[in-house]
């Protein structure tokens, strides 16, 4: 049976794993809205891309914020107890 706090750090790394897989996936879609950002358009179409850009960017920021960065805080939290625990024994 696992311990809580390796169930805790793999559910971690299991999330973590599926957010790089997205955030590589919505990487690749912004660099096409770049590429396309760059070629001569239409105003109205500069305008939208500037849009999605910025949603996509202000989603992946949310992630960060909510998600990648708490997981990361959990996970040194968790080492640095496991290490001081060891240098107790």
């Amino acid at each position: 049976m696992r311990s809580p706090e390796r169930a805790a750090n793999l559910s971690v790394r299991q999330s973590t794993s599926r957010i790089a897989g997205l955030s590589a996936a919505e990487h690749e879609q912004l660099q096409r809205w770049f590429d396309e950002l760059e070629r001569p358009c239409a105003p109205s179409r500069e305008v939208a891309l500037v849009f999605l850009i910025c949603n996509a960017l202000s989603g992946y920021m949310g992630i960060e914020a909510e998600i990648l960065f708490p997981a990361f805080l959990s996970t040194v939290r968790n080492e640095r107890v496991g290490r001081e625990s060891a240098d107790l024994a």
